[in-house]
């Protein structure tokens, strides 16, 4: 099997088995691959090419081979999951496409491998990551935890990775304390003052609670700015950036849940000293 540039040489490589006394095997030629844009060959110049560099990208090894499988080659159906059995069993060179060139189109990869990482247990998906880390030497937050904290964060943010290597960027509030921007901090509210007022509510609020957990929380905390005739999204932003230094995140009072009390308060008292 080779890539369709060798069929104009074919049949000179016929008559040199003939002329050893050798059988000819059966030539099966493969479309060559390019990029999606054009007819450009792949190239390094547009991304990785080589599987050592996809995979320190955090691409999973899996979810690599389940991509190069489509390649030249499609089953017939609309099934684009394929464990490394199905393929061996489904695969016939009849179902070769018959083309000069394939795209290898790396949004396709990219969106397997978020398939991939949102499809896998926690549990499955944590030891991927230490794998992934000690072969690559990439430090991982978390390392040091408990794996039951680090089982509940993963379930919270693999919906939004795509490769490993999103991780840390992911989790790094869970793990550390963020680096809080005054300016982003009060980019909610009308002013400083008004955002401290919000943060100290919070933070009387959640120093008598008693039940800690995103249910009780959530409750509490509507209950609370609907009292003071706060606007959901300046309240509940201007706690998201104090908690975590970050605009995007999962559901917050789930995040709280995981933080714990201590965590929580330690960081409002510190955002509202800023």
């Amino acid at each position: 099997m080779r890539g369709n540039d060798w069929v104009p040489s074919t049949p000179k490589h016929v008559l040199l088995y003939r002329f050893f006394g050798w059988e000819p095997p059966a030539f099966v030629h493969l479309p060559n691959l390019k990029e999606v844009e054009g007819t450009r060959k792949l190239s390094k110049r547009y991304g990785s090419v080589s599987v050592i560099e996809f995979l320190t990208e955090g691409y999973l090894p899996v979810a690599l081979n389940n991509f190069l499988m489509f390649l030249g080659w499609n089953p017939g159906t609309d099934k684009e999951i394929y464990s490394m059995e199905e393929f061996i069993k489904d695969f016939s060179i009849e179902h070769i496409q018959k083309t000069d060139l394939v795209a290898f189109d790396r949004q396709k990869l990219l969106w397997i491998n978020g398939l991939y990482i949102r499809n896998m247990p926690s549990e499955e998906l944590w030891k991927e990551l230490q794998v992934w880390a000690k072969r690559f030497d990439v430090f991982l937050h978390g390392k040091d935890a408990s794996e039951k904290v680090v089982y509940s964060v993963l379930d919270l943010v693999k919906d939004r990775m795509k490769l490993l290597s999103e991780y840390n960027s992911l989790v790094h509030y869970f793990f550390e304390d963020p680096e809080i921007e005054k300016e982003e901090l009060f980019s909610y509210v009308s002013d400083e003052e008004r955002g401290k007022e919000i943060l100290g509510g919070f933070k009387n609020l959640f120093s008598e609670v008693k039940e800690w957990n995103a249910p009780e929380l959530d409750a509490l905390a509507h209950e609370f700015i609907a009292s003071k005739e706060y606007k959901p999204k300046e309240a509940f932003m201007t706690l998201r950036i104090a908690l975590t230094g970050e605009t995007a995140t999962p559901q917050i009072f789930d995040i709280l849940g995981i933080l714990g009390k201590d965590v929580v308060l330690k960081r409002l008292d510190t955002a509202l000293k800023i």
